[in-house]
């Protein structure tokens, strides 16, 4: 192999590694966006798990004073009545 030939092969084995380097980095930010949406999407999936969970918190505290007032009321029904 000659000098000339083993330039023209050098140059295009590099011309096709910086395509290839190219089409790698292209990859990975094809990657990191996909990656993304899906950390986006599991976002999405805690809030409609956590949601739900935080009204029936509230609800069971509503629910729990509202008791602890029908009790309180009756007691003074009673006390009145009496």
């Amino acid at each position: 192999m000659t000098n000339d030939q083993f330039d023209k092969l050098y140059k295009h084995m590099t011309e096709r590694f910086d395509l290839l380097h190219e089409e790698v980095g292209e990859v990975k930010q094809e990657v990191q966006g996909i990656y993304s949406h899906l950390d986006d999407i599991r976002g999405l999936f805690d809030t409609d798990e956590l949601e739900p969970r935080c009204a029936s918190v509230q609800l069971n505290r509503h629910e729990k004073a509202i008791t602890e007032h029908d009790k309180k009321l009756t007691a003074l029904l009673r006390r009145r009545v009496a």
